[in-house]
Parts: C-alpha cells; structure tokens; sequence
C-alpha cells in the first residue's frame, strides 16, 4: 500500500498542478504480460526468464497483486473525476485479454510489438477523443 498511495498522490497532485492552467490530463493504465491469457509460446519465455524471486516473494505473482491494486485505485480515480472533462482516468490493462495465442504482443517483459502498439492506440483514441473535444469546446467558450 505504501507505493500504491504514493502513486495516487502523485496522479493527485499532477491533476491538482494542470487545473489553475486549464490543462486537460489523461491517466492510462497499460497492458502488461502479467494475468494475460493465452500468451504466444515466445510470450511464455519471455515470461518465464523474468526474475521468479524478489525479497523472498515471487516476484510474478507479487507483480501480479499490486497491478490489480492498480487496477481499483484507477477504477476509484476514474468514479471521482468522472464529472470533470479536464480528467480522464482510464484502465486499458485488459486490451489484450482474449487474444490469439499464436500471435505474439509483447517483445519483452516490458514492450510491445508494433501490433499491440496499434492496438493500444486505438483503445487509446476511441477513450480519449470526447476528452480532448470536451476541452476544447470549454476553452473555445470562455
């Protein structure tokens, strides 16, 4: 919990610098290889090579844990700024859920190929594009 509400803190604080200047921000959780089914044979190597311990835990599974502590502090940012057009909070961690097993996404344990990158963009836009119009609209009547 000591990261994790650090983490918030600092999304916190950002939104609370943007405001007085009428910035607009947006928070994207990203996929990442842990909990995604299937993974391509390649992608289970990968995943297979990553440290397995970390101060006596496992590491994977420890990973695993704080993402989806993420995964509900996104979920509780995206409910208390829903009404804001400034703030969008958005969980794309689940994008690659469900998908071919022969089709490989990542590149290594933290990178993408460039046909999740066109996912994850797209994902991205269809989220972000009434933000940004949203905005704009506000700034253009004041």
């Amino acid at each position: 919990p000591g990261h994790l509400e650090r983490y918030k803190r600092n999304i916190l604080a950002s939104i609370g610098v943007a405001r007085p200047f009428d910035i607009g921000v947006s928070y994207i959780l990203q996929p990442t290889m842990l909990g995604v089914e299937p993974l391509s044979e390649k992608e289970k190597a990968i995943f297979n090579s990553v440290k397995s311990k970390w101060h006596n835990l496992d590491y994977s599974k420890t990973r695993l844990i704080f993402y989806d502590r993420v995964r509900q502090l996104f979920k509780e940012l995206a409910g208390r700024f829903a009404d804001d057009p400034s703030v969008s909070i958005y969980d794309l961690s689940r994008v690659f859920d469900k998908k071919d097993h022969n089709v490989s996404y990542y590149s290594d344990q933290a990178h993408y190929f460039s046909i999740a990158r066109e996912k994850i963009i797209d994902a991205m836009t269809k989220k972000i594009t009434r933000q940004i119009v949203d905005h704009a609209r506000k700034r253009l009547t004041k």
